[in-house]
């Protein structure tokens, strides 16, 4: 299911990081949309570390073993934190936005280190580009590990979901209302993405296994990540689209 989900999944991250190329003469001074392209690009290279292919020439190449993991969700953690920023200086005033967005930066950083820390502390002795998280759901630094990323995960889609619904009952723009609409339905659909791997953490302090509910983890995640990629798009889309007119 990963390996057909994330080809999709990135190929949208893509073209939406090329859309937001085109506005970057006029707004490269614009932090909000500084953090928004970065959002595109850490979604994409996400997707593109946990691919198989590319996870397995990462294992060669660097020769450090599965080290697709911490790099695809550090890239998860940093673009949680991007979205915040985009919000933030949508809905706040600049000194405010200013302040806040490091703070969501900081807080970024700190869970990406942590997330290299326990993952040092691993023994991955052999490739897992498939079920990692099932093999290694019994090991007690890996389920730290999980708990801290699904922690941190589940706190910003949360945060995002509830963010996009209030700002959206405050715009005036309806592309906008639209768009972050699409997006709390999107950061919705992903939690069922940190259930299951909640449950893996569960399961696995019981020697147990939910490996049947693998393919709807990684539908969840794709899908819901997919809806919110699409969402930040439609008000540039239709600024966009605007200007030719």
């Amino acid at each position: 299911m990963k390996d057909l989900l994330h080809p999709i999944s990135l190929v949208v991250a893509t073209l939406g990081f090329l859309c937001l190329l085109r506005d970057v003469p006029t707004r490269r001074r614009d932090p909000a949309f500084t953090a928004l392209a970065a959002v595109f690009l850490l979604s994409g290279l996400s997707f593109l570390f946990s691919i198989t292919l590319m996870w397995q020439y990462l294992d060669h190449v660097l020769g450090v073993v599965n080290l697709s993991v911490p790099l695809a969700m550090g890239c998860v953690v940093a673009l949680l934190a991007c979205q915040q920023i985009v919000l933030t200086y949508w809905g706040s005033p600049p000194e405010v936005a200013r302040r806040r967005a490091r703070e969501w930066v900081a807080a970024g950083f700190a869970v990406i280190a942590g997330l290299l820390v326990l993952f040092a502390l691993l023994t991955p002795n052999a490739p897992r580009p498939i079920n990692f998280t099932l093999y290694y759901a019994h090991d007690g630094w890996y389920a730290a590990y999980l708990t801290l990323y699904v922690t941190a995960y589940t706190i910003g889609e949360l945060s995002l979901a509830r963010a996009c619904w209030r700002l959206a009952h405050r715009s005036t723009r309806g592309s906008v209302r639209i768009g972050l609409r699409i997006v709390t339905l999107g950061a919705t659909v992903t939690l069922g993405y940190s259930a299951v791997r909640i449950g893996n953490v569960i399961a696995g302090a019981f020697n147990a296994s939910l490996a049947e509910w693998e393919g709807f983890a990684w539908s969840c995640g794709d899908v819901g990540s997919m809806l919110t990629l699409i969402g930040w798009l439609v008000p540039t889309i239709n600024d966009q689209a605007q200007s030719l007119q």
